[in-house]
């Protein structure tokens, strides 16, 4: 389930972009496709999965993860710090 936060955020770029959510996802997979690396996830992701993790703050024992909700995935695993502005 997707964060009701998250998806307005979505949805208001969506209505920016003059573009239904539907479209923007398929061009945000699109876009992630060119970030794959040899093991065919983003080259940013953290791989070391956090059991259990429940919230951003469960990231925070991990050297490499900041503990804020920008962070923290839908699949409960930590994204390294500043993943988001790696993108140019």
């Amino acid at each position: 389930m997707v964060d009701a936060n998250y998806k307005e955020q979505f949805e208001e770029i969506a209505r920016r972009a003059n573009v239904s959510g539907a479209v923007l996802l398929e061009l945000v997979i699109e876009q992630l496709g060119e970030e794959l690396g040899p093991k065919g996830i983003p080259t940013w992701w953290h791989t070391s999965p956090i059991p259990n993790a429940q919230s951003p703050a469960d990231c925070a024992s991990l050297p490499s993860a900041a503990a804020d909700s920008r962070t923290m995935t839908t699949t409960e695993r930590c994204v390294p710090a500043g993943a988001s502005e790696m993108r140019s």
